[in-house]
């Protein structure tokens, strides 16, 4: 075809409108093709970015995760994981050589914590050159279930306030300590000892532990008769205290002194209408447990249809428990058949005021009779009272007292020990299942949190 053709051609289609538009369109939808892949790919970046930040941020809170089950799997700090956050304690700055509490053994709290004890707060961990950081927004334990809860928060590019991102993790890792080795208990564990309290010449005939870093104070071997030693560690933590569940606890064995369970002076039990739970025959004193002039209490299996041939029993007390006068209580038996648990500062065991402290203060034993048994208060301070007659080469108490501290009222003579330790902690319902140093297991469970609760301080979605 020659140009005058084509050229005619040309002019015949433009006249009817096709060639000139068709070019136009085609060239404006290129142009438009051209911005919308722009704009995708635009998004595209951001979105790619948004991810990397996201995923940066994630990996420093997986980094701080990892160091601090680390930090708490550490042999010297797993007492820490069934411990909260707010709880957990420094080391004694003054014992640098000792292993328990020496921050060359990792436990040091100022890399991951600050704050008083009671007090304590995350605070930031900076890594990776100091470009990201992480901070423990929070660690609980739960007892009824043995396992630890741990929230950290994880910043990456922090510095940079167009770089910088976050990400927050939840895990959860089994806490769990090893079972019983029938070792025995100690005759009397403290809490603590301090220039406001400690032993005098007070002795037991058996182990004392206290619950602080070494060495020992204000305690030492000449309190310990015949056998034990005195001994500040903190390898084996206070158990938590049994739970109560009132609901669960028969009216009438629900009494607000002991004598609403009948005459002390020859008390049996079980009764004969009385029923276990949990393997023991339960009692809570909604009061003080206390004795006075003569006391007899027999733990007797036979007062059941059919006869029990283990019977073991529990007092949980919601005040202060005060045995005094001439006492013979479970003198028959074992000393873990008889459990007396005081109401924990927490009030767990549900006392109703009025009244000045709704959970046991004071754990007194006076220095007549015989009593056999396990008393553990964990926030009460015993003390033990006596007019030095009776026997006086054996102890009035058989068993072994747990409290928070002990103050010494007066001297048992130096051929009297006030405690003679008995059982192990495979006997006693506070520590039949587990004691010793707890072991943190690997994670059961990553959840990665939106945002965290004001008031639990975990997850949201």
């Amino acid at each position: 075809m020659n140009l005058k053709r084509k050229a005619a051609l040309i002019r015949h289609s433009s006249d009817r409108g096709f060639v000139l538009p068709t070019i136009f369109g085609l060239g404006l939808m290129m142009i438009l093709i051209g911005i919308t892949m722009v704009v995708l790919s635009h998004d595209n970046q951001l979105t790619a970015s948004s991810q990397k930040k996201t995923s940066e941020a994630s990996n420093v809170a997986e980094a701080g995760v990892a160091e601090v089950l680390s930090f708490l799997s550490y042999k010297y700090n797993r007492a820490l994981a069934q411990t909260n956050l707010a709880q957990w304690k420094d080391s004694n700055p003054n014992q640098q050589n000792q292993d328990t509490c020496n921050n060359e053994h990792g436990f040091d709290l100022d890399r991951f914590v600050e704050g008083d004890e009671g007090l304590r707060v995350g605070k930031p961990v900076q890594i990776n050159n100091n470009r990201d950081r992480y901070k423990i927004l929070n660690y609980t334990y739960n007892a009824s279930n043995q396992t630890g809860t741990l929230v950290i928060q994880g910043e990456s590019n922090w510095n940079d306030d167009v770089g910088k991102s976050s990400n927050i993790l939840q895990v959860t890792v089994p806490v769990n300590n090893p079972s019983p080795d029938n070792s025995p208990v100690p005759g009397l564990w403290l809490q603590q000892v301090n220039d406001a309290n400690d032993l005098g010449d007070n002795k037991i005939r058996g182990s004392i532990l206290v619950n602080q870093c070494p060495p020992l104070q204000h305690i030492t071997q000449d309190n310990v008769d015949t056998i034990g030693e005195a001994k500040a560690s903190r390898d084996i933590p206070f158990p938590p205290p049994p739970s109560l569940d009132l609901a669960a606890i028969p009216t009438a064995m629900q009494v607000t002194s002991l004598s609403g369970l009948g005459s002390l002076s020859d008390l049996k039990l079980p009764r004969a209408t009385d029923t276990k739970t949990n393997g023991y025959y339960a009692y809570v004193i909604k009061g003080d447990l206390a004795t006075t002039g003569t006391v007899k209490i027999t733990i007797d299996g036979n007062t059941v249809s059919p006869p029990d041939t283990d019977p073991k029993i529990i007092f949980y007390v919601q005040k202060n428990i005060k045995l005094d006068g001439i006492v013979d209580i479970n003198s028959d038996k074992e000393a873990f058949r008889l459990q007396i648990y005081g109401n924990p500062a927490n009030n767990a065991y549900q006392c109703t005021p009025p009244s000045p402290t709704c959970h046991t203060t004071l754990v007194e034993i006076n220095g007549n009779g015989n009593v056999k048994a396990l008393i553990y208060a964990p926030d009460a301070t015993g003390r033990a009272l006596t007019n030095g007659s009776g026997n006086l080469t054996q102890a009035n108490f058989t068993g072994s007292v747990w409290v928070k501290e002990w103050d010494q009222v007066s001297d048992y003579p130096d051929t009297k020990p006030l405690i003679a330790v008995e059982g192990e902690y495979n006997n006693f319902f506070a520590t039949e299942k587990s004691i010793g140093i707890p072991i943190v297991s690997a994670p059961v469970s990553w959840q990665r949190c939106s945002t965290v609760s004001t008031s639990s301080l975990k997850c949201e979605q």
